[in-house]
């Protein structure tokens, strides 16, 4: 076999080496980066729901100490006076998001009367 063959062989083998290693060494990489990037997303999900959580479970506490504060006040423990209680506590809470989400309403509407005044404004200086 002639040098020239026997170098243009090494040479071919050499790059199908390179290209077999970069392969193996991009492959590595990437599926580390996939997995911390996968693992990085359900901890911040998990960290939302457990945010969720913890707000539901003081909201929770939070209506069981009006429920408990209004029997010890009404000194009557019984049964019919728990449930009665808990529902004008759940009307309560009811009503406090009610009027949160009119509150939010009426937000939207001065941001809408507001922006239709910047309008007409923009629209009386283009005229002129």
């Amino acid at each position: 076999m002639k040098i020239k063959y026997k170098i243009s062989l090494i040479a071919a083998i050499m790059c199908i080496v390179c290209v077999g290693a970069m392969w193996a060494v991009n492959n590595f990489i990437s599926l580390k980066y996939l997995e911390d990037t996968i693992q990085d997303k359900v901890l911040a999900e998990v960290r939302l729901k457990a945010n969720n959580i913890n707000k539901w479970i003081a909201q929770e506490k939070q209506n069981l100490e009006i429920i408990a504060e209004r029997v010890m006040l009404a000194k009557d423990y019984g049964h019919d006076t728990l449930q009665a209680t808990a529902a004008t506590a759940n009307i309560a809470e009811q009503n406090n998001e009610m009027v949160r989400a009119v509150q939010d309403i009426n937000n939207a509407m001065q941001m809408n009367v507001e922006s239709s005044n910047k309008l007409s404004g923009m629209i009386g200086q283009i005229k002129l």
